[in-house]
């Protein structure tokens, strides 16, 4: 059965409230018949302060596209694809409680791998600490996010790739000492100035603090590999490198790095 796109189905789902029978109409949400799951969006026009899913809607599986909406309700939703949220903005809160998925001050968790999925980019969080059940950051989670300061519980054994790419006001990052690995554009392009370094880290990634305001760094004694990029476009005046393995391009467009 073909898909139907609905005309100005309002805040709230609800057979009671949205014609079935509208015509299709450009820039509205696109629903299953069977409104099981959302398949594709565009919903600039359509929300107000609140979108709520009704309690059919078990799976998101397009990227959302939001305007003016402040708070999401999931419900039942069990189910959601990647980068859903990467066009997102102005959300504050992502509010949900199911087997799957819960949110911490309305920051939104998967339970069942115990990953942080995505922080609103206006959460009023501006400072947090990651839950201590929680071991994995989704990639692009932070995008844009208003996060400055984080701090990452012992849990983690690694920061994964891309976990807070763009996030654009994060100045300050507190890492536990049993961070083994910082993986690929973990914190690229952000505004960290200053970071303590773990004392069992063994790999930094590619491209892992790209782009941010670094002006010192002490490397643990751990550490065997720094790869491309990873420091590249920061504000470093002097590294201590001893028998450490890198790039030509770990440190570039630096301004006049010395190295030791």
């Amino acid at each position: 059965m073909e898909d139907l796109k609905l005309k100005n189905p309002g805040t709230y789902f609800d057979d009671s409230y949205v014609s079935w029978d509208e015509l299709i109409e450009e820039n509205a949400f696109i629903l299953n018949r069977w409104k099981t799951k959302i398949i594709g969006c565009d919903t600039s026009y359509i929300f107000g302060d609140t979108l709520v899913f009704p309690p059919k809607i078990k799976e998101i599986c397009c990227p959302l596209i939001l305007s003016g909406v402040k708070n999401l309700y999931l419900n039942n939703v069990t189910k959601i694809s990647d980068n859903v949220f990467i066009n997102i903005t102005g959300i504050k809160n992502i509010f949900v409680d199911n087997k799957v998925f819960t949110d911490d001050k309305g920051i939104l968790f998967n339970k069942k791998t115990k990953t942080l999925v995505r922080y609103p980019d206006e959460s009023l969080n501006t400072i947090y600490d990651i839950p201590g059940w929680c071991t994995n950051i989704a990639p692009n989670a932070f995008n844009a996010s208003s996060i400055e300061i984080i701090v990452i519980p012992s849990s983690f054994e690694k920061i994964q790739k891309f976990a807070f790419n763009n996030a654009v006001k994060l100045s300050k990052v507190y890492l536990p000492d049993t961070i083994k690995e910082i993986e690929e554009g973990a914190f690229k392009d952000c505004n960290i100035k200053e970071v303590d370094l773990p004392i069992n880290l063994k790999l930094i990634g590619k491209d892992a603090f790209k782009n941010n305001s670094i002006i010192y760094i002490t490397f643990p004694e751990s550490l065997k590999e720094i790869k491309p990029g990873a420091f590249s476009q920061n504000r470093l005046r002097q590294v201590k490198l001893n028998d450490i393995k890198y790039d030509k391009t770990s440190f570039e467009k630096n301004i006049d790095i010395i190295f030791k």
